[in-house]
């Protein structure tokens, strides 16, 4: 029996874990959606990952979701001819936007722009630095806490933005590649307003594929607005973002975020360290499972999985504990929200149910949607494209077909997944109700 939850997981992968033997693992654990994040990796090795995963995915008879991660206006710090540095907490630590055979390069034009005083923080702030002197080429700073500085990790400035800090060219770069190659969606890293969204949007020229606004600058938190507004979903990035406000603040900011998305029928993804500690453990630890089980009250549309799939030790003994996790949750959100389902017309005695409705439409999709269902919806068309889109949509399950009986279908259904109940919904031209069947 396959598993289905309307909680949809999603799996970073990295050459490390793009094997066919790994993502096979990936998928019969419930994956269906796969995140490659643009700001790893050479052109080549994204090609072999998609080349993989088109594989597996066709060999299995699964529809999956392919997402290109931009590397956005990111900073990362470059260690010359080592993988890591031992930080003590008191040294002086010197960054220069310049190559050199030793030392660690930061590409800032201009050091100057950053205010003495001010703080830096590596690793998804896990190591801070104040800054004691700049010049236009070198920064030198005290480090405030002991960490093992590794190589190619992100550096946070918070609340200040520099003017050359846009990496344009390398993300235009990587969205055309993934035009190319046919991904269907797009995560934007550091949205600060819907100028940029709109920006990229001329760049993609292609409206078959959505764009997910990743806040994670002080600046995307302030206008989260404009930002849901124009775009297709939001990811809650809370490495950066938590470093830009203030750690206390982010359970607060999650929520509002979380909160705004619903009101706007917008899909939303909640990322990072959702199971951390199992990068190099086999059992999760309390407070992660009670964050995933947060998630999923919240309805969190994606659960994210990022250095727990692209490096871990144990990639797909991960997405299993994520799988167990959600289900647990939701059976407690399911007789919680059984009583307030908006759909009157369907009213599931048990979570052994499902809908199925057949429809290659975007407008009915976002109908559907908006009734937020309370359990699965299979969504039966013959256009894989259109299907790969729904699969980011909580709650509803593609399911690709040619066979125009739709009782046989409904049979398939049945038999692979063990429904006890399944409510058939027809519906008109208008989009609206036109029949319903209990199976």
């Amino acid at each position: 029996m396959t598993p289905v939850s309307c909680t949809k997981m999603i799996a970073t992968v990295s050459p490390l874990t793009d094997d066919e033997e790994t993502l096979k693992g990936f998928i019969t654990e419930g994956i269906r959606i796969f995140r490659i994040n643009f700001s790893h990796g050479t052109t080549e090795e994204h090609a072999k990952t998609i080349a993989n995963l088109r594989k597996v995915s066709k060999e299995m008879g699964v529809v999956i979701t392919i997402c290109l991660d931009t590397r956005g206006p990111e900073l990362r710090i470059e260690i010359a001819n080592t993988s890591e540095i031992p930080m003590k907490k008191g040294e002086n630590v010197t960054f220069m936007n310049v190559r050199k055979p030793s030392g660690v390069f930061l590409g800032i034009e201009d050091f100057t722009e950053i205010t003495p005083g001010s703080k830096i923080y590596l690793d998804d702030g896990m190591m801070g630095i104040e800054v004691i002197e700049t010049t236009k080429n070198k920064c030198v700073g005290m480090v405030l806490n002991t960490h093992r500085l590794k190589n190619n990790k992100k550096v946070c400035f918070p609340g200040t933005v520099f003017k050359n800090s846009i990496s344009i060219k390398k993300d235009k770069e990587d969205i055309q590649f993934g035009i190319e190659n046919d991904i269907d969606i797009i995560f934007a890293s550091f949205v600060n307003n819907k100028e940029e969204v709109e920006e990229l949007r001329k760049w993609v020229h292609n409206k078959d594929i959505k764009i997910y606004s990743k806040i994670e600058t002080l600046r995307g938190y302030h206008n989260i607005d404009e930002i849901i507004e124009a775009s297709d979903g939001i990811v809650i990035a809370r490495g950066d973002l938590c470093v830009e406000l203030n750690y206390n603040e982010m359970f607060s900011a999650q929520k509002i975020i979380s909160e705004k998305c619903l009101k706007a029928n917008k899909p939303f993804i909640c990322a990072t360290q959702m199971l951390e500690t199992m990068i190099n453990n086999v059992k999760p630890s309390r407070a992660e499972i009670t964050d995933i089980g947060n998630a999923v009250l919240d309805r969190c549309d994606g659960l994210m999985l990022s250095g727990e799939t692209a490096v871990g030790e144990h990639p797909v003994l991960v997405v299993e504990h994520l799988r167990n996790i959600i289900s647990n949750a939701e059976r407690f959100y399911y007789e919680k929200a059984r009583v307030n389902f908006k759909c009157p017309l369907i009213q599931p005695r048990s979570q052994n149910t499902c809908v199925i409705i057949r429809s290659s439409s975007e407008k009915a999709i976002d109908i559907i949607y908006r009734r937020q269902f309370v359990i699965p919806v299979f969504i039966v068309s013959d256009d894989e494209k259109f299907l790969r889109r729904v699969n980011l949509y909580r709650g509803l399950i593609p399911h690709l077909t040619k066979e125009t009986s739709i009782l046989y279908v409904i049979n398939e259904i049945k038999d692979l997944h063990a429904f006890e109940r399944i409510y058939y919904v027809e519906m008109n031209a208008n989009h609206a109700v036109q029949r319903i069947e209990v199976f």
